[in-house]
């Protein structure tokens, strides 16, 4: 697992500048969490960054936690030498975690990881990584 960051303020150069590097640094990559802050185009983010990668999970929130504090930023994480499926789940209500658990009835064994929308009030829209 490798992990990089960019601070540039377009979503072209950030995504070259961190992906670039955490791959760089992994020798390649079987899949990214992105993390991005709030500040940057969303669409244009991922758009820029699934040029350089395959597969890509992650989310935006306010700021990105780093060892600098919080940041407002990107932050790229890579995984290397494991075999990963996503399922994107959407879902409102008051009973939201025992729908999205449905969706895992397959699952054996493994991780997975819940990245909520935490910015959206109305829906929590969940990407879900196992």
């Amino acid at each position: 697992m490798k992990l990089s960051f960019s601070s540039a303020r377009d979503e072209s150069t950030a995504a070259r500048e961190a992906v670039s590097d955490v791959i760089a640094q992994s020798n390649g990559s079987d899949l990214l969490i992105l993390f991005s802050s709030d500040f940057y185009d969303q669409s244009k983010l991922l758009s820029h960054t699934l040029e350089l990668a395959d597969v890509v999970v992650g989310c935006s929130t306010a700021g990105v936690m780093s060892e600098r504090g919080l940041i407002n930023d990107i932050g790229v994480i890579s995984l290397k030498g494991f075999k990963a499926k996503t399922k994107l789940v959407v879902r409102t209500g008051l009973k939201i975690g025992q729908e999205v658990g449905k969706t895992f009835t397959d699952l054996r064994n493994g991780t997975v990881f819940v990245f909520p929308d935490g910015l959206r009030v109305s829906s929590l829209s969940l990407r879900v990584l196992v």
